[in-house]
C-alpha cells in the first residue's frame, strides 16, 4: 500500500498495489475483479532487466485509486510507510486471508509449505507464527530465510497438510494447488 502524505492532518488517501511476476497472472486478474470499481486501469505487463543476471522478467500489476476506505487497512499495515504486523493479528487473519497469503507469498517445500515473510522483523515472525498455530492449529515454525540470519519465514511440515489444505482449498485458485503440494 501506499500512501503519498503520512501527517497526522493529512487528507491524502491510502491506495493499493497488487503485483506478482507474470506466471501469477491469475492472481492479479482474480483480485482486479474484487477490486476492479476502486481501479482507473486494467492489470498491465512490465518487462524489467536483472542487472545482476542479464535475465529479463516480467511483472503484472495493478493499481487502486487513492481512497478513503483503505485510510483504516494502511494505518494497521503501515507504521512510518513501513509494512508492520498489527498486533491484532489474530482477530484479522482468516483462512481466506491465509489462502491468499500462500498464493501470493507461498511456496512448497520439499513435503512442506513455506510462508515468505522476509521482510518482518523476527518479533513479528514470531507473532504470526504464534497466531497461525494458536488459531489454526497448523504447528509452523520459523526458520531463517538467509545465511546472515535476519530475515525469516514461516514454515508447515507434512504432518499438518492435510488441516491445511482442508482450510484453505475453498479459497485457492486451480492453478496455485501446486503451492500445497498438489499436482
Amino acid at each position: 500500500m501506499r500512501k503519498f502524505n503520512i501527517s497526522i492532518n493529512s487528507k491524502s488517501n491510502a491506495r493499493i498495489r497488487f503485483l506478482q511476476s507474470l506466471n501469477q497472472a491469475d492472481l492479479i486478474y482474480y483480485f482486479y475483479e474484487l477490486f476492479k470499481e476502486f481501479s482507473y486501469t486494467e492489470p498491465k505487463i512490465n518487462s524489467f532487466l536483472i542487472k545482476e543476471t542479464g535475465n529479463i522478467r516480467k511483472k503484472i500489476h495493478f493499481t487502486t485509486r487513492s481512497l478513503p476506505c483503505f485510510n483504516e487497512i494502511y494505518s494497521l499495515f503501515y507504521k512510518n510507510r513501513v509494512k508492520v504486523v498489527p498486533n491484532n493479528i489474530y482477530e484479522l487473519l482468516t483462512s481466506v486471508g491465509l489462502a491468499y497469503w500462500i498464493m501470493g507469498d507461498g511456496s512448497w517445500v520439499g513435503s512442506g509449505l513455506r510462508l515468505h515473510t522476509n521482510n518482518f522483523n523476527k518479533k513479528e515472525v514470531e507473532l504470526l507464527n504464534n497466531v497461525i498455530n494458536t488459531k489454526f492449529n497448523l504447528n509452523s515454525s520459523i526458520n531463517t530465510a538467509n545465511k546472515f540470519k535476519s530475515q525469516y519465514t514461516i514454515y508447515i511440515s507434512s504432518k499438518k497438510i492435510d488441516s491445511l489444505r482442508s482450510l484453505v482449498s475453498p479459497y485457492v485458485l486451480p492453478s496455485f494447488s501446486y503451492k500445497l503440494g498438489i499436482k
